[in-house]
């Protein structure tokens, strides 16, 4: 029953750092998008003013860096539960031997 509770939880903590590479991803395509408005506002294809829409596009990549840093905690994390269960398996299948 543990070793497929570890199991499951590896598991989680793949998908989990999969979820966040994309979500990084997904944040560097938003940010690129956010650097070519910007470009267009400043020659003044954008109707809005241009400071208005920098102070936008500031508040915006401020929010997706904060974003990035939670996606790298959270790979973190997960790196390091993936280790410790891949460690625990590895105990508990050395118990297991030693037993029999």
């Amino acid at each position: 029953m543990n070793r497929a509770f570890n199991a499951v939880f590896v598991l989680l903590g793949i998908i989990s750092i999969l979820g966040a590479v994309f979500l990084i991803y997904g944040m560097s395509i938003f940010e690129g998008n956010l650097d070519e408005v910007l470009a267009q506002s400043a020659s003044g294809a954008v109707p809005l003013d241009p400071q208005s829409v920098q102070q936008i596009a500031a508040q915006a990549k401020s929010v997706l860096l904060l974003g990035k840093i939670w996606a790298v905690v959270v790979i973190i994390a997960s790196l390091g539960l993936i280790y410790y269960l891949i460690g625990d398996m590895r105990r508990q299948r050395s118990i297991v031997a030693r037993k029999k």
